[in-house]
């Protein structure tokens, strides 16, 4: 009597195990379901992983997740064995809501705060900038769009498009990051919100949510652009050290590169690109003169940054420039 042998069932996971691995690292489904609390047969620590995986291998729609999974194998995936239909948009659906009940950026900075235990991230630098979000489509039906787009956390209208789609709507969203890239918290704002006016309340808490995740005041360094120059912004500091170009507009500015170029107080710096030079884009080397302001009241360090790029590139220009008229 011949042997027979159990079916053996392939499937292509390619890069998702990986990303399995880091979430148990972090301890993901065990983060959402202690601040998403539901009694759906199925735990949404589970689900909200279902989705990041399916986001990691193409980003399917929500009403096809579960066709994702149908050939998958959820046991190695999602760490048990799971019916593809769990997945369906409706279950997926009221883990969203449920998540949005919660606080997304809750959600958000307990899951960073579990990423910086394990893998220690750099918090000397507390990056902002502030990013828009498009959207396509219309969101409700035209009858009950106006009430409900007035009752969204926060709406989404035409502003200042920096991808060029007047066409579209959007929101804005101001990001309070550490190790240059991971947001600990943010907040959402409508999409025709300014740069100089959505920052104040985040720079105004950056310091009590930092120390609240174990980053001691002054042991930080917050940086953003020139919008964070305001008087608002200032006065929301504090005693936060912060880093910033200055405003064109400010006549310091002005001053200060003159004064640089008078008294060739330099001092060299070299080259700070971390990529390597090459023929055609050789290195660019770098120096600054330091010098002070006084912003609102309050004297500031500040310095001039010169970059030999611009030294190559003007001569050029000036020949085009002869040569074309």
């Amino acid at each position: 009597m011949g042997l027979v042998l159990a079916p053996i069932a392939a499937y292509q996971v390619h890069h998702l195990p990986m990303v399995k691995a880091y979430a148990d690292q972090i301890g993901l489904v065990e983060a959402m379901h202690q601040l998403v609390p539901t009694e759906m047969a199925i735990d949404p620590g589970t689900i909200v992983l279902g989705m990041l995986l399916d986001t990691w291998s193409g980003r399917s729609p929500l009403s096809r997740v579960a066709e994702g999974f149908a050939c998958q194998d959820t046991a190695l995936l999602l760490g048990k064995a799971v019916a593809p239909g769990a997945l369906d948009a409706d279950t997926v659906g009221r883990v969203l809501d449920r998540r949005s009940d919660t606080g997304t950026m809750q959600v958000c900075t307990a899951c960073a705060v579990r990423a910086d235990q394990v893998f220690g991230l750099d918090k000397r630098s507390v990056p902002c900038e502030t990013t828009s979000v498009r959207v396509y489509g219309e969101s409700w039906p035209p009858e009950d769009r106006q009430e409900q787009e007035q009752e969204a956390p926060f709406p989404m209208t035409y502003g200042h498009r920096k991808a060029k789609r007047p066409d579209l709507k959007q929101g804005v969203f101001s990001p309070l990051c550490v190790d240059r890239a991971v947001p600990l918290w943010g907040t959402p704002h409508a999409g025709k919100a300014s740069e100089k006016t959505v920052q104040s309340p985040l720079w105004a808490d950056s310091a009590t949510c930092l120390a609240q995740h174990g980053v001691a005041p002054g042991a930080s360094l917050s940086v953003a652009d020139a919008a964070l120059v305001t008087e608002h912004h200032r006065a929301a500091l504090g005693d936060t050290l912060f880093l910033s170009p200055l405003p064109a507009t400010e006549n310091a500015c002005g001053r200060l590169s003159a004064e640089a170029v008078a008294h060739h107080t330099w001092d060299a710096v070299g080259v700070l690109a971390h990529t390597q030079p090459t023929q055609h884009r050789p290195a660019t080397s770098s120096k600054t003169s330091a010098g002070t302001v006084t912003l609102y009241g309050t004297p500031e360090r500040a310095g001039v940054l010169h970059s030999s790029a611009p030294d190559t590139r003007r001569p050029q220009r000036r020949e085009r420039a002869s040569q074309a008229s």
